[in-house]
């Protein structure tokens, strides 16, 4: 590929990668080989596995799916007021960030959205990162919200101040939560994220 390698999923049975020229390749022998899909879309920000053969992909273009693992696609932008779709996440519900008109979600499979963001300021989402049960999102100079409610609302995590945050990580507990951003400075996020930085 021309491009950069701007997201990466793996499952038991195939790796994916996507690009940010636009491209999706497939792998089912651990990365020794690549073979390219038919997908041709924007900047790829997300790849994400939906179960069985289902798989979704953000792009700076709109949203993906593909039933086939990865033979063919269908955009799924339907509700998006904005296509740019920078960050992307599956919880049974299907969450799509964007670049300046905050989270969505959709209930059935990216066939419709709807604005998710109750609670939240975000001027443009970076990163959406399911930790324990809860959905964080950060963005461009909006620091960091958590949503106990499966995207129903949104509480700002306090102490972080406004940085543009690019990386949310944690542990399986959901004890230790970390912010990664543009300050290059990474806070941890207390009480695994329940309100303060």
């Amino acid at each position: 590929t021309s491009g950069n390698v701007t997201a990466l999923a793996a499952s038991s049975l195939q790796v994916m990668a996507g690009t940010s020229d636009g491209k999706i390749f497939t792998s089912q022998n651990n990365g020794s080989t690549w073979t390219a899909t038919n997908f041709k879309g924007g900047f790829v920000t997300e790849v994400v596995f939906g179960g069985g053969q289902r798989l979704y992909v953000s792009t700076y273009d709109g949203a993906w799916k593909s039933a086939d693992g990865g033979n063919t696609w269908t955009a799924i932008n339907n509700g998006l007021s904005d296509k740019m779709v920078t960050a992307f996440a599956a919880t049974g519900k299907l969450f799509a960030g964007t670049g300046s008109a905050g989270v969505f979600v959709s209930v059935n499979g990216g066939a419709a959205w709807v604005p998710s963001n109750k609670g939240a300021t975000l001027k443009g989402v970076r990163v959406l990162r399911l930790i324990y049960n809860r959905m964080f999102a950060g963005g461009y100079k909006s620091g960091v919200f958590v949503s106990t409610d499966n995207g129903e609302s949104w509480t700002s995590i306090s102490g972080l101040g406004s940085p543009a945050v690019w990386s949310i990580g944690g542990d399986d507990q959901g004890v230790n939560v970390f912010a990664g951003t543009d300050e290059g400075l990474v806070y941890r996020l207390q009480g695994g994220g329940k309100g303060t930085a």
